[in-house]
C-alpha cells in the first residue's frame, strides 16, 4: 500500500510537492516573506523532514535529467518534476500546490 501525504496545515504560501524515485518520501518546496525558499525533503509516513534547506533563486538550477542542483544539494526527482518545479519557480511559486 503506498503512503499518501498526510494534509500539511493551510499554508500562507504556496507550496509545491515533488515526488522523488524513492518510494514514501516527496520534496516540499515554499517561499517565505522574504523570497527564501525553503526545501525539505518529507517521509510521507510520519510527515517527518528528512532534510532541510533554505535556498535562494539564483543557486537553483537544473542538475541533470530528473535532478535540481540547489547550492550544494541535489535532489533526485521523479521524471517530469524538475521542469514542473522550474516552471513554478519562474512564475515566482505564486501558484498553490505548483499547479501552473
Amino acid at each position: 500500500m503506498a503512503a499518501t501525504s498526510p494534509t500539511p496545515p493551510t499554508s500562507l504560501r504556496p507550496v509545491i510537492e515533488l515526488e522523488t524515485p524513492v518510494p514514501g518520501t516527496i520534496l516540499r518546496c515554499s517561499f517565505d516573506q522574504k523570497d527564501m525558499l525553503y526545501m525539505a525533503l518529507v517521509h510521507l509516513a510520519s510527515g517527518a523532514p528528512l532534510t532541510v534547506s533554505a535556498q535562494t533563486r539564483d543557486t537553483i538550477r537544473s542538475a541533470a535529467t530528473h535532478s535540481l542542483q540547489c547550492g550544494s544539494v541535489v535532489y533526485l526527482l521523479a521524471a517530469g518534476e524538475g521542469d514542473r518545479f522550474l516552471t513554478w519557480l519562474r512564475n515566482g511559486g505564486i501558484t498553490p500546490n505548483g499547479a501552473n
